[in-house]
């Protein structure tokens, strides 16, 4: 299976949609989390090349395969059970994520189906979203036909982008555009750096960069292998054009007061409203095609290692066993994200844990393990700066975040 350059550059582009939080990251972290959103892009550009070059580090014998291989060549066991561990943490994840995005979304642009409240039906458009997504994961076998769903995921972005740039500063310079803002004063305050909320910041923006993770898979799909730089850079350089307007004019116009997602903060009567609503209910089409992608790869490799498939089953018991994963995995998902519908807080929490080490920390030390021969002495110090970020970053992004998750229970 082939996957094409578009297909390549919509994966690595259009991760995790953390485009519709960076703003609640620069309320977190003050004015120098735009700085944040570059260097992290400049480290996730070249950790995702740096796995490539793993992939290859042994002359003469065959390309490894995945992530998990180059760990297993790195340190043995402990590098692929490391590797796995985070990847499907990492998946799973961002599974929760889209479904409370899905669910916060509807509960916004449509209005509740009975007597109850918003916030009542936020939880219960979760489970509809979910069995929603289960039809097209049940099925569709594979990621060539599920590639298929993704057609619709780059232009609901580049929509959502500039309704955001565009709406935000509608409602900074016409403030009574919202019904219940009344002066321009109630748009937040700004700082240039908050040391309470910067790690846990670290460690969302990071979200965005994750594509960096199965750039070996992508890689490795592509029919032209060799023009994975060039795709990957353009791939760096889309995420820039979305990224920096948006927590720009978001943390601008609403400071401290911006919220994840972003369109929450956005005008929520009138014609910009209505435009807010269409684009919520744009961007929630979108998340429902990108899960299945997202769940499609766990799917696949724990099918995989238990021979679910017609070679090692009956046609009827792989069909029935294929079934039972793909439910779990849906109802999982669903039911993380019911009993924890805190999406900024699971963002900051899964950015700390699992794509720290998934970005950075895994990267640069398999790197260093497998290519220390080849590295200067400053791209050796360039992913010694990376490693040691990543885990202090990580550290304390990890400690502010799960605090910040804990007080959103209570």
């Amino acid at each position: 299976m082939h996957l094409s350059p578009f297909f390549c550059f919509f994966f690595a582009v259009d991760w995790t949609v953390e485009y519709l939080n960076v703003p609640y990251n620069a309320a977190e972290g003050g004015w120098i989390a735009v700085g944040l959103v570059v260097l992290c892009a400049v480290m996730a550009n070249y950790t995702g090349k740096a796995l490539i070059k793993c992939l290859y580090a042994s002359p003469g014998q065959r390309r490894l395969e995945s992530y998990a291989d180059i760990g297993d060549a790195a340190f043995g066991k402990a590098g692929r059970f490391a590797a796995n561990l985070f990847q499907k943490v990492t998946l799973m994840g961002i599974g929760v994520i889209f479904l409370i995005l899905c669910g916060i979304f509807l509960s916004s642009a449509l209005p509740p189906l009975d007597s109850h409240d918003s916030d009542y039906w936020q939880t219960r458009w979760i489970w509809i979203c979910a069995c929603i997504v289960l039809v097209p994961i049940l099925v569709l076998k594979t990621l060539r036909e599920v590639a298929l769903l993704s057609m619709l995921g780059m232009s609901a972005t580049f929509i959502t982008v500039i309704s955001v740039v565009v709406l935000s500063l509608v409602d900074y310079y016409n403030p009574d555009v919202r019904g219940d803002v009344g002066n321009a004063t109630l748009f937040g305050e700004h700082t240039f750096f908050n040391s309470s909320g910067f790690a846990a910041a670290f460690g969302s923006i990071t979200l965005a960069f994750g594509g960096a993770s199965v750039c070996p898979t992508i890689e490795g799909h592509m029919p032209q292998p060799e023009q994975f730089p060039v795709v990957y850079n353009w791939a760096f350089i889309a995420l820039m054009i979305m990224y920096l307007p948006t927590v720009v004019s978001g943390y601008f116009v609403y400071g401290n007061l911006a919220q994840a997602p972003i369109l929450q903060s956005l005008p929520s009567s009138g014609a910009a409203g209505q435009m807010v609503t269409a684009v919520q209910l744009i961007i929630t089409v979108h998340l429902l095609c990108a899960y299945p992608i997202v769940i499609n790869v766990v799917s696949e490799e724990v099918e995989r290692n238990y021979k679910i498939d017609n070679k090692h089953r009956t046609p009827v018991m792989a069909i029935i066993l294929r079934s039972i994963v793909r439910i779990a995995l849906v109802m999982t998902t669903a039911t993380i994200a019911y009993f924890v519908p805190h999406i900024a807080q699971v963002q900051d929490v899964l950015g700390a844990i699992s794509l720290v080490f998934m970005v950075y920390i895994l990267p640069t030390a398999f790197n260093m393990k497998l290519r220390y021969a080849e590295l200067g002495k400053i791209e050796l110090g360039y992913n010694v700066f990376i490693l040691i970020l990543g885990l202090a970053g990580g550290g304390f992004g990890a400690y502010q975040s799960i605090n910040s998750l804990i007080d959103a229970f209570k």
